[in-house]
C-alpha cells in the first residue's frame, strides 16, 4: 500500500490551496469527524430521512510541515446511510472505495496556523430514522504496521505518520486493528462536543 500511495502521488503534484479552520485542541496528528453548526463545529447531529448531511474530516495538531497524502476508513450501517460524496478538492483523488479513503493531493498543502487540517468535507445521505454512529479506523490494506490512519509527510513522501483520534487522545480504546473502539461522530446520537466559532463560517467555503 505504501508503494501504491506513493507511486499515485507522483502523477498528482499540481497547484492547491491551503484551508484553515478552528477546532479542539484534541492532541497532536490527532483526526476527527465533525458537522457544521450554529456554535461552529461538533461531532454530533440531528438529520431525518433523505437528508444530506455535509461532515468535515479534520486532522488537528499536525506534526509535520504539510499533507501530501492521507489513510482513513470510516465504519458505519449501510442500512442507515451512504457517503454519496467524498468532498474532495479537484485536484484530489481518492484510491478506494467509499467509506474508505486513500487520497493523493495534487501538491503538498499546509495547515493552517494552528496546526489544524481539513482533509474532506464529504457529503451522507440518511437512509433512516434512527441512531448513526460512525466510527474511524485504518484503511484495508494499511500503510502501517501495525495498522492505523496515516498521512504522508509533503516534506519527506517516505515518512509516514500515524494519526491519533480526536474522541481518545490517550490512545487507551484502540483495538489490536487500530480501530478506535469509541464512537468518534453520530447522527441523532448523543455528545456534542462545540469548538470556538472565531473562523469558522468565513472559512468552510473555501473547501467546497
Amino acid at each position: 500500500m505504501k508503494r501504491v500511495i506513493l507511486v499515485a502521488l507522483a502523477s498528482l503534484f499540481v497547484a492547491s490551496s491551503a484551508m484553515a479552520v478552528v477546532v479542539p485542541d484534541d492532541g497532536t496528528d490527532s483526526v476527527g469527524m465533525y458537522f457544521d453548526s450554529a456554535e461552529g463545529l461538533v461531532n454530533t447531529t440531528t438529520a431525518g430521512l433523505t437528508d444530506q448531511v455535509m461532515f468535515y474530516l479534520v486532522l488537528a495538531g499536525v506534526s509535520r510541515p504539510s499533507v501530501a497524502a492521507w489513510e482513513l476508513a470510516l465504519d458505519f450501517d449501510p442500512t442507515l446511510g451512504i457517503i454519496t460524496d467524498p468532498g474532495l478538492q479537484d485536484d484530489e483523488v481518492n484510491f478506494a472505495s467509499l467509506p474508505q479513503f486513500i487520497v493523493g493531493l495534487g501538491t503538498p498543502r499546509e495547515p493552517d496556523m494552528d496546526g489544524n487540517f481539513v482533509l474532506a468535507s464529504p457529503t451522507f445521505l440518511v437512509l433512516a430514522d434512527a441512531v448513526i454512529d460512525f466510527y474511524a479506523g485504518p484503511t484495508t490494506p494499511s500503510s502501517l504496521d501495525p495498522p492505523l490512519p496515516d498521512y504522508v509527510n509533503g516534506a519527506d513522501l517516505t515518512d509516514i505518520v500515524p494519526m491519533n483520534y480526536s474522541v481518545d487522545a490517550g490512545g487507551q480504546h484502540v483495538g489490536e486493528d487500530g480501530w478506535c473502539l469509541l464512537v468518534i461522530a453520530s447522527i441523532n446520537g448523543e455528545g456534542a462536543v462545540a469548538t470556538e466559532d472565531a473562523t469558522w463560517s468565513s472559512v468552510k467555503n473555501l473547501y467546497r
